[in-house]
């Protein structure tokens, strides 16, 4: 039971970091593009 439950953490756990992973690059490009923005 407590290894059926490790085992479906981790199988979502990487289904989470991929999306967290994608939105913080979003996240960065954004922030980047208003630094461009605000420094001209």
């Amino acid at each position: 039971m407590i290894l059926e439950l490790i085992a479906n953490l981790m199988v979502l756990s990487d289904f989470v970091s991929e999306y967290l992973v994608a939105g913080v690059q979003g996240v960065i490009i954004i922030i980047a593009m208003l630094i461009q923005r605000l420094s001209k």
